[in-house]
């Protein structure tokens, strides 16, 4: 869609991404309903990190608002831009389906690495959705306030993976898990990623974005944001908890108290 001109450049976008989630969508119940957790490994030509997905229950229960807004919101955003310039369109679209496919990538990666990748295009994704008015100063204020306080929550989570990774002597997350429970930082490991994923989630104090950013932003990406971006900080929160394994008493008493 960002290459086609005219309305057919229009519909490519939005169409192909409800296509794409509506499958994606579809693959997640009938995963669920089976009960059945799929692994793949694939050839990897970087010299760190592994191309390694994988499926669990809480890998899907999160597929399913990603893949369900990623149906519905587009859906609304076809008459909400239905005004808007073409070419401004087919670009707000191309994030919206790299901001899709990072969330699903997020759920399904099982490397470190890959995880970090997946996590920067998720992020970077919103910077350009929520600027799409860009000629307003206050929106592009909103922009820039994500783009920090998400970065911010990212070098955390650098800190947590490389901290974990060179402790495990790998980046894969059977790997991480393996050594977690034996480590006497996993304290210190637990906050990092508890700032890191926060950030995303909105939890207080590290919420200075969230107020900006949802109102700047398209009705339809707000949407995608509050029910699946969101989200996204929530479900770090609870891998990061498979991968440290069972901790103190105190981990459960800060969350309880941040939520």
């Amino acid at each position: 869609g960002l290459l086609v001109r005219g309305r057919t450049g229009r519909l490519a976008g939005p169409l192909g991404l409800m296509a794409g989630s509506a499958l994606g969508l579809a693959a997640a119940l009938g995963l669920l309903a089976a009960g059945e957790y799929p692994r793949l490994d694939l050839d990897w030509g970087l010299p760190v990190g592994s191309f390694s997905l994988g499926f669990d229950p809480l890998t899907l229960v999160f597929l399913l608002p990603c893949f369900g807004l990623g149906l519905a919101c587009p859906l609304y955003g076809l008459g909400a831009l239905a005004s808007e310039p073409g070419p401004k369109v087919r670009t707000h679209w191309f994030f919206f389906s790299l901001l899709t496919a990072g969330l699903a990538l997020v759920a399904v990666a099982r490397d470190g690495f890959l995880f970090l990748l997946a996590w920067e295009a998720m992020g970077l994704s919103p910077f350009f959705l929520v600027s799409f008015h860009d000629d307003r100063g206050e929106v592009r204020e909103a922009a820039w306030t994500y783009l920090v306080a998400s970065h911010l929550g990212v070098l955390c989570l650098v800190a947590f993976f490389a901290w974990l990774g060179s402790v495990a002597g790998a980046t894969h997350f059977d790997a991480l898990a393996e050594v977690a429970p034996r480590l006497a930082a996993a304290g210190p490991l637990f906050l990092l990623a508890l700032v890191g994923f926060g950030a995303k989630a909105g939890l207080a104090p590290l919420h200075v974005w969230l107020p900006e950013a949802h109102p700047a932003a398209p009705s339809h990406v707000s949407a995608f944001m509050s029910g699946a971006l969101i989200t996204a900080g929530m479900y770090g929160v609870a891998r990061t908890l498979v991968l440290l394994g069972p901790g103190p008493a105190w981990w459960g008493g800060l969350l309880l108290g941040l939520g």
